[in-house]
């Protein structure tokens, strides 16, 4: 199914971290130096690359961030005002620098590794989310990560709660304590390894990541969506468990995937989209992100719908 522009409101709290990313031929062994075949640093941090690709589908999207006082928040400031975001709340901290990821990146099979320093974004005040709470109470979805302070997100995750919003969570990077936030969340968005820590069931295939969808939604969650790669994603809801194949792609780069899902799957319910047509879009959207450089690199309305046309599903 097509998607068109979104049409409901989209609020996301989340991080900002300036990407170095260096692009090597192979991953270094345990203390090994491997020269690498060049480095870029680039805009990134899951709430941003998760706003940017909300913002890509839905004109209505505001962004909750906080950054320090030093260059790269300035970059993070011309960075994220370019996309137009309907409400951009921009905070600064004077104590903590801008959130910074380290990430190696593999030429020979695309894959990654990160290491990633929050700063700033561990930072976020009740004040702060105070000045925010009436465009929270108004908005269709809220989505969060796990690269803020818990108590800021889990003050997020109870205002969309309360006031009837669609609370997305990505438990990421996984924290032990994401579990006590599952109660105020509609749909939590975890991948094998998150699942697993979450649930301790190890998810290698979908018999296995549907056990543990089941745990994960007893703790609290009403649906579970587990992202499993290049094997597409598991959606399970109270009535059943569906598996949504990935869609099939020229791979560039697959840091940013799992954040591009979640953006597109926000905007999705935003436009008053099913859960299952909303699944398949975002599948079909982090195809499309793959194909591009950079994880704040997000694919258009209409590549995606290309995508979709070229291989159509049957969706309830």
């Amino acid at each position: 199914m097509k998607q068109t522009k979104s049409s409901g409101a989209v609020f996301v709290l989340g991080s900002y971290n300036a990407d170095i990313v260096s692009y090597v031929s192979a991953f270094p062994k345990h203390g090994q130096t491997v020269t690498a075949d060049s480095t870029k640093i680039l805009p990134g941090g899951k709430g941003a690359n998760q706003a940017i690709a909300s913002r890509r589908l839905c004109s209505d999207t505001h962004f909750l961030v906080k950054v320090g006082n030093d260059e790269f928040g300035k970059q993070a400031k011309a960075v994220l005002e370019s996309y137009g975001f309907a409400g951009l709340y921009l905070n600064q901290s004077h104590n903590s620098n801008t959130g910074t990821a380290n990430i190696i990146s593999s030429s020979h099979d695309r894959n990654n590794m990160i290491a990633i320093e929050l700063g700033a974004n561990c930072t976020v005040t009740q004040e702060e989310i105070d000045v925010v709470e009436g465009v929270i109470g108004k908005s269709t979805v809220v989505l969060t990560q796990l690269e803020n302070n818990l108590d800021a997100i889990s003050q997020v995750l109870q205002l969309g709660s309360e006031s009837g919003a669609k609370t997305i969570l990505n438990p990421a990077p996984y924290h032990p304590k994401a579990q006590q936030l599952l109660p105020w969340v509609h749909i939590v968005t975890p991948n094998e390894t998150e699942a697993s820590s979450l649930s301790g069931i190890e998810v290698v295939d979908i018999e296995s990541a549907t056990s543990a969808a089941q745990v994960i939604q007893e703790m609290g969650a009403k649906v579970v969506i587990i992202t499993l790669g290049s094997n597409g994603c598991l959606l399970h809801t109270h009535e059943e468990s569906t598996h949504f194949p990935a869609y099939p792609s020229h791979v560039t780069d697959t840091s940013g995937a799992g954040d591009s899902f979640n953006g597109a799957l926000a905007a999705s319910l935003a436009a008053n989209q099913s859960i299952e047509e909303a699944v398949n879009f975002a599948n079909a959207f982090a195809a499309c992100a793959t194909e591009k450089l950079g994880a704040s690199n997000m694919p258009t309305l209409e590549e995606v719908n290309t995508k979709l046309s070229n291989l159509t599903r049957n969706i309830k």
